[in-house]
């Protein structure tokens, strides 16, 4: 199959063309080496199907690259031979786009330019008339508009025909030279170019749209205010719009995959073991994978659709400069954004970060921020020990990951990638109405590879958690979650551990807890309330009756409506000191010695561990190596804080040993850091070849 390369600059349009030629049918990987996404699609020329390779956006070819992008798209072009370059370029940009065209000819294979955005001209003041250089580039050059579909036709006949032609000879066409010089035998003269788009282009005079919403948006005392009302309203709408769908795919597949599978099991009298294999392992993993859909897929529309507006690189400028004291650049700051919603797909926005350090830095403490199923872990507990204060408790922690966040960004700059000066290019885009086909379009793949990448991790995990969770210190199968499992005969044993931060020794149950919050953090109040209310029960894994598959999908149906009326206030919502008393006379409120220690246990629950999805994307996109620095950093400075936090209170009490605590906890925390610092340097940075950027 004949290959087609897409190169272009960031922000040209490229990615929007690459999706109206191959539509659906495209495949995502990673290029080799590192994670950076590969896109890969096909679409026909003359009746022949053709692979068409989306190269990261460059602004040049260089042997001394600014980014990871550039240096994928500079070795491919030197190490491959596509059978064609298709070389994208923004009409409202032209003149700064211009220098790759000399380089990118200069190959030797056969060249399509697509001229796109020819129907923003106006919008930006400009008028263009492409006769000169037609004249100069040939039949290569087709003006197109990739968000409104025209101009593929010719662009599709252009690209048959320089697949139909042969390369020319290198000695002809002259080799790409990615020094860092000039190019010495260019076979079109780019200062000629630049006088031929100078004769070509024709300004109005008129201030641009992007310039009179710029003189708002940018504005030094509107800025940051703009910037955190977008922030906030993407937050809100995705995280609350995706909310209301969670409970549909919770009860539908509760329903018709769990326990339906229980009970064909059951019925065909499946041993115990393999209906909790099957049910409780592949059948919850299969349910817990559905519930991240809505909110996930929704805070990709949100980001995709910032994405397509132009605005999304504008809000890296504007927190450019706070992110920099820390050794992040301003792109950084949405990833961690989105964490506040959930940190799967925190993570895997990171790999937009040009810069090696930054990307590893933002996945270290994208776990850091708060997601919202924790919050649900927060209320549980904030509302039986503190119920008058229980914003406040909420909003202390959230601070407090923040905080966390920060420190580490600031250590692992000052410690492991200082001698790393990596500097960044923030491309300003024009303002665009987005085009909702690619919106969606973007959307679903990034969803799509969510689901491929993390679902996998997460269904083998729920798989071996839940067979503990089943199996019994005897042998024998029961229940999901009984007291007697072997789950929860390994929660008994490393409660003593906890006890420093809070948790008494008979409180087993918040130990278990934190091993389901393995699973996602959410599952955790279902958890610790089953086990402080059952303790002494004992259930079945056998079910002979029927589940009511219509019954519930009715009910999930339903959960949408309930949900969609209680966001807009439709519907009156329990009344809240009911709900709060219900939850303060629960047996948790008994078994934490004090309020302090509730605080404690969540301050804990915060900063452990991430779920094993976030597990999961932090494996795939940094490398093992760097999940258990980040997994060991996590479970060492969430015991140091958690444990000085509850010495905190013994302060009066027994000043001596809280004092002592202190000074021996910080000191095995650094010398523990330090270690693993080295280790990291020593065998894993190594390891990571885009680090040979800079």
């Amino acid at each position: 199959m004949k290959q087609i390369a897409l190169v272009g600059s960031p922000n040209c349009g490229k990615t929007t063309l690459f999706n109206v030629l191959t539509k659906s049918n495209q495949r995502t990987g990673n290029w080799a080496g590192v994670t950076v996404e590969q896109k890969i699609g096909e679409f026909k020329l003359d009746g022949q199907a053709v692979e068409l390779i989306d190269l990261p956006g460059v602004h040049m070819l260089t042997d001394c690259p600014l980014s990871i992008d550039a240096k994928i798209t500079n070795d491919y072009l030197k190490s491959s031979e596509p059978d064609a370059i298709l070389l994208v370029l923004d009409a409202t940009q032209l003149r700064r786009q211009a220098e790759l065209i000399p380089q990118i000819m200069a190959t030797g294979q056969p060249v399509v330019i697509a001229l796109n955005m020819m129907d923003a001209l106006a919008d930006h003041g400009l008028e263009l008339n492409t006769t000169e250089l037609k004249a100069l580039l040939g039949d290569r050059l087709i003006e197109i508009s990739a968000a409104k579909g025209t101009g593929i036709a010719a662009l599709n006949k252009a690209l048959g025909n320089a697949l139909a032609s042969q390369p020319l000879p290198q000695d002809d066409a002259g080799a790409v030279d990615c020094s860092c010089n000039p190019l010495p035998h260019e076979p079109l003269s780019h200062s000629g170019l630049l006088a031929a788009i100078d004769r070509a282009t024709t300004f109005t005079g008129e201030p641009t749209l992007t310039e009179r919403i710029d003189r708002w948006l940018l504005h030094p005392a509107l800025a940051i205010p703009s910037f955190l009302l977008v922030m906030y309203l993407l937050f809100m709408i995705s995280v609350q719009f995706g909310a209301i769908f969670i409970d549909f795919f919770d009860i539908w597949l509760g329903s018709w995959v769990v326990e339906g599978l229980r009970w064909v099991l059951s019925s065909l009298q499946a041993p115990a073991w393999l209906i909790a294999f099957v049910a409780d392992g592949i059948g919850a993993g299969v349910q817990l994978i559905a519930t991240f859909i809505p909110v996930i897929g929704a805070l990709y529309l949100c980001m995709s659709w910032l994405e397509d507006s132009g605005y999304l690189a504008r809000a890296a400028f504007v927190i450019d400069g706070v992110m920099s004291r820390i050794g992040l650049p301003g792109q950084a700051f949405i990833p961690l954004i989105v964490g506040f919603g959930c940190n799967v797909p925190s993570v895997m926005a990171a790999r937009s970060l040009n810069s090696i350090s930054a990307r590893l830095t933002t996945i270290f403490i994208a776990p850091f921020m708060s997601c919202s199923a924790r919050l649900s872990v927060y209320v549980f507990v904030g509302s039986a020990f503190f119920p008058e204060h229980a914003g406040l408790a909420i909003f202390s922690l959230y601070l407090l990951g923040i905080i966390v966040a920060v420190g580490s960004a600031w250590l692992l700059r000052k410690t492991l990638f200082g001698r790393f000066h990596e500097p960044s290019i923030l491309e300003m885009p024009s303002y665009r109405r987005p085009v909702w086909r690619n919106v969606f379009t973007q959307a679903g793949h990034r969803l799509h590879s969510f689901m491929m990448r993390a679902g996998k991790r997460i269904m083998l995990v729920v798989i071996v958690l839940s067979c503990l969770g089943a199996v019994k210190t005897d042998g024998s199968w029961g229940a999901p979650g009984s007291p007697d499992s072997a789950l929860a005969w390994i929660g008994k044993k490393l409660t003593p551990v906890l006890t420093p931060i809070g948790i008494g020794e008979d409180n087993w149950q918040a130990t278990l807890g934190l091993f389901s919050g393995l699973f996602a953090k959410e599952v955790m109040v279902g958890t610790i309330q089953t086990l402080y209310t059952n303790e002494d029960e004992s259930g079945d894994l056998t079910s002979t009756e029927m589940p009511d598959f219509m019954g519930d999908l009715g009910l999930a149906f339903g959960s949408v409506a309930d949900n969609g009326k209680a966001l807009f206030g439709i519907e009156p919502e329990a009344e809240p000191d009911a709900e709060l008393n219900l939850i303060a006379n629960s047996p948790i409120a008994n078994l934490f010695p004090s309020a302090w220690a509730a605080f404690c246990f969540l301050a804990f629950v915060l900063l452990y561990a991430p779920c094993v999805a976030t597990l999961g994307a932090m494996q795939r996109e940094a490398g093992s190596g760097w999940l258990r620095f980040s997994l060991a950093w996590s479970l060492m400075l969430s015991y140091w804080i958690a444990s000085n936090l509850w010495q905190l209170s013994h302060l009066f009490e027994q000043p001596l040993f809280a004092s002592l605590w202190f000074v021996l906890s910080s000191a095995v925390l650094a010398l523990f850091y330090s270690l693993i610092v080295k280790r990291v340097r020593d065998k894993h940075l190594g390891e990571i070849q885009v680090v040979n950027l800079t």
